[in-house]
């Protein structure tokens, strides 16, 4: 397994209410100059301000502005069931280039796609890319993922199109309005709790595989346990 070299920066607040500490690792950004979260429900501007006010990392994660105020939203929210949040550079990678392979290649989950929505063209899942480019998760055997490369327990994907779902806010609301996706996003189940590091990404093109004609973002959530 090969492993990136990860850079590592954090900053933790208190959050009161809940009586947690949220931590968030960054590396490899410039997150200054954000917008706010746009009154997304749940979620605390102040904390989310400090959030990405704290977040000056270095230069080579390439991070989009939008990824990073996702990435606030989801670390800040109130209902967040993870004692922490870390983000890990390479696992945002990860979902960017996720992103990026949904906008180019339309594995969204359309008719013509051979395999499940979070499995791309080459039949591997998100499991098989957190092993391969990242890391082995505390508990998990890299050898069975491989062996079983259309896995996904790490994983959260969106797609809007002509606008709908284009700017983060919206996209992480949309997650807060599936029940499926907000257990995943905020951990309501605790089987998705231990996963405390993660990334995001997201893709924007002019014509959508899935929906030719079409303008369409593409949003990626990805989470796992530590290393």
């Amino acid at each position: 397994m090969t492993s990136p070299r990860a850079r590592w920066w954090s900053c933790a607040w208190l959050a009161p209410a809940l009586g947690l500490v949220l931590a968030l690792a960054l590396a490899g950004c410039d997150l200054a100059g954000l917008p706010g979260d746009g009154g997304t429900p749940g979620s605390d501007s102040a904390a989310l301000q400090a959030c990405l006010d704290a977040m000056e990392p270095p230069e080579s994660t390439e991070a989009s502005e939008s990824e990073r105020t996702l990435a606030c939203l989801i670390a800040t929210h109130e209902d967040q069931g993870r004692a922490e949040m870390l983000y890990r550079s390479d696992l945002g990678q990860i979902a960017r280039r996720r992103a990026q392979d949904m906008a180019a290649r339309g594995y969204y989950g359309g008719a013509d796609h051979p395999y499940p929505a979070h499995v791309d063209h080459d039949g591997f899942g998100p499991d098989y890319y957190v092993c391969i480019d990242a890391y082995e998760p505390t508990g998990w055997s890299c050898d069975l993922v491989v062996a079983d490369p259309q896995r996904n327990t790490t994983e959260s994907i969106g797609m809007g199109t002509n606008g709908l779902l284009s700017t983060p806010e919206q996209q992480f609301s949309a997650w807060l309005d599936s029940p499926g996706h907000r257990s995943h996003v905020l951990a309501e189940s605790a089987g998705f709790s231990p996963a405390t590091r993660y990334g995001v990404g997201h893709a924007h093109t002019a014509d959508s595989p899935d929906q030719p004609g079409k303008s369409g973002d593409y949003w990626v959530f990805l989470a796992a346990p530590p290393p």
